[in-house]
């Protein structure tokens, strides 16, 4: 059986948490408690900027988003994704039988 999850705590990079903290299921009322998971989605981050607004040269690519907004964005839709893709809040069951006579 794979781990279900029916609430969803997605992190960016970065430590990059929603306002709301986390994103529930539709299927969190079929549970008698919410199922957890912390999911990290390492490659949704923010442009780093410094002081007067500019890009820094940390990385050459300067990959990101522009604005924590967007993010945010991004990881909303990645953990809805999960849900509805992936199916993490429905149980997977196999169940083998034997029959001896």
């Amino acid at each position: 059986m794979k781990e279900v999850a029916t609430r969803i705590i997605p992190q960016g990079y970065n430590e990059l948490l929603l306002p709301e903290f986390y994103i529930d299921s539709p299927n969190i009322g079929a549970y008698f408690q919410p199922l957890v998971a912390h999911i990290k989605f390492e490659d949704i981050k923010v442009k780093e900027k410094n002081l007067e607004g500019e890009e820094t040269l940390e990385d050459e690519d300067s990959e990101g988003f522009e604005t924590k907004e967007e993010a945010y964005a991004e990881m909303r839709k990645q953990t809805q994704r999960l849900f509805s893709e992936t199916k993490i809040d429905t149980p997977f069951l196999i169940m083998r039988w034997s029959l001896k006579s």
